[in-house]
């Protein structure tokens, strides 16, 4: 028997293997992410961290859309939040940086929109490019978070001390996504030959090229007429 300690909160593991909720949990729902109460759990937390990315941003582009006429991506209004956010000028590695996405391309992308929108502004700021949000994209955030304050936050006040529930979340929430993107770094180095516990993946041989002049499409030899 050992147990977990998260936050304070002792967890026996044997326990809770014997217990009605690890059966509720288990189930009769076999599968190849479920073949422990570890996994079972690991892919009942993925699913729900799936459906809550997946919510937010219904609710983020709904709200945009409801203070706004700009058809934004989900994409490029986080962009634009995080342009306004504190409000002072950041260059794209920052921007990029904080929503934790290394695909700076397509941030750039979103920056250029914004730009184009007028909702952000490039400036030059020494060797680098900043940018920093416009009357019009400050309009446009403060009208966001107006609707926020009232929409969203009187939801969040049936949970009992929900601020402090937020941030055990966020910690909890910070520390797996360290751990997601350093398990991401060493399935990196895997490459694609892994496909089980110390086994690689054979490749398949090259299919032996076809004798010359045989197949259906290969051309036969024409006869030489006979001479009368």
């Amino acid at each position: 028997m050992y147990d977990e300690v998260l936050n304070g909160a002792t967890v026996d593991l044997q326990a809770f293997r014997m217990s009605g909720e690890n059966q509720l949990l288990m189930g009769n729902r076999p599968g190849h992410l479920r073949a422990t109460v570890e996994e079972a759990s690991l892919t009942e937390f993925e699913f729900a961290a799936m459906h809550l990315i997946e919510a937010f941003r219904r609710w983020a582009t709904q709200c945009t859309q409801v203070v706004s006429n700009y058809d934004l991506a989900y994409s490029e209004l986080l962009v634009l939040h995080v342009v306004r956010m504190q409000d002072r000028p950041k260059d794209t590695a920052t921007i990029a940086n904080i929503l934790n996405r290394e695909d700076i391309p397509n941030v750039q992308y979103s920056l250029r929109k914004l730009v184009a929108l007028d909702l952000i502004k490039k400036e030059r700021s020494g060797t680098a490019f900043t940018f920093s949000v416009t009357p019009k994209g400050l309009d446009m955030t403060e009208l966001y978070a107006e609707l926020r304050r009232e929409l969203l936050l009187p939801q969040l006040s049936h949970l009992d001390d929900f601020p402090r529930v937020l941030v055990e979340m966020r910690r909890v929430l910070t520390l797996l996504t360290g751990i997601y993107d350093q398990t991401a770094r060493v399935a990196a180095s895997y490459g694609s030959t892994y496909i089980g516990a110390g086994a690689t993946r054979e490749a398949e041989p090259a299919p032996a090229p076809a004798a010359k002049g045989a197949g259906d499409g290969a051309k036969k030899p024409r006869r030489k007429a006979a001479k009368r």
